[in-house]
């Protein structure tokens, strides 16, 4: 971690994304809630000024590695540094997404949606769901299913959570509503054998897939919490007129 500051500012997209692949999601496992402030200062820090000149939406003659890296610095500095303007943004996106496609750049349509929900309601959520069952293109829909999953409201989580276990969708698509990636493990489903039997019986479950489905509840972390609860102990808070400016 010592050595991020070092390279998340490189001009390779390789070496970013491998700094991405250090710091990006420790929030969800590693950073207790006291700590987490000062994690989302650190990932502005680091990434912030990059995103801010990427932007949401692709520019004319940028090269691939711009392209490819929008997704990623963005959605980062939306979920994990929960900048608000930037989550402003995304929620603009996904709402102008809704009514015309053309609004949000294919590869970034994950990283839109996905900032909306992880900040949006319930009548989101529904209008998700909506649009969803309209969308004749595996690639949007997919990636409205995988929003649908991304929603922090628990009671929202206890709605998307079964639809697994339902026939609205192919459950081979419905699974990202259910992958926790960011849930606590409470809030998990499809650990018991009861609901195991339920998703062999949905008659939108390939017998196949069913019994591999509870190896995707946990998540496996290997790197030290006490490391990490250290390295953003150390810190320092924004002052407020600091933390209204950036």
């Amino acid at each position: 971690m010592a050595l991020v500051p070092k390279f998340a500012h490189d001009p390779d997209r390789n070496v970013v994304t491998k700094t991405l692949r250090i710091v990006g999601q420790l929030d969800d496992h590693l950073v207790p809630d006291n700590l987490k402030p000062n994690y989302r200062r650190y990932m502005s820090d680091q990434y912030k000024q990059r995103a801010q000149q990427l932007g949401w939406k692709a520019k004319p003659g940028e090269d691939d590695d711009s392209r490819l890296l929008r997704p990623r610095i963005v959605g980062v500095v939306a979920e994990q540094a929960e900048d608000p303007g930037f989550i402003e943004d995304g929620k603009k996106l996904a709402l102008a997404w809704l009514e015309d496609h053309k609004a949000v750049d294919p590869d970034m349509l994950d990283t839109v949606l996905r900032t909306a929900a992880r900040h949006g309601d319930r009548p989101l959520f529904d209008r998700f769901r909506a649009q969803a069952k309209k969308e004749t293109d595996e690639t949007p829909r997919g990636s409205l299913l995988s929003a649908m999953g991304s929603f922090s409201d628990p009671a929202i989580t206890r709605v998307a959570l079964p639809i697994i276990l339902t026939d609205e969708f192919d459950n081979r698509e419905s699974l990202a509503t259910s992958v926790p990636w960011r849930r606590p493990r409470h809030e998990t489903l499809l650990t018991t054998s009861s609901n195991r039997t339920g998703m062999r019986s949905s008659p939108s479950c390939p017998q196949t897939s069913a019994p591999f489905f509870p190896m995707r509840q946990e998540i496996t972390v290997t790197p030290s919490t006490e490391q990490t609860q250290k390295h953003f102990s150390r810190i320092a808070p924004r002052s407020t007129q600091a933390d209204l400016a950036s």
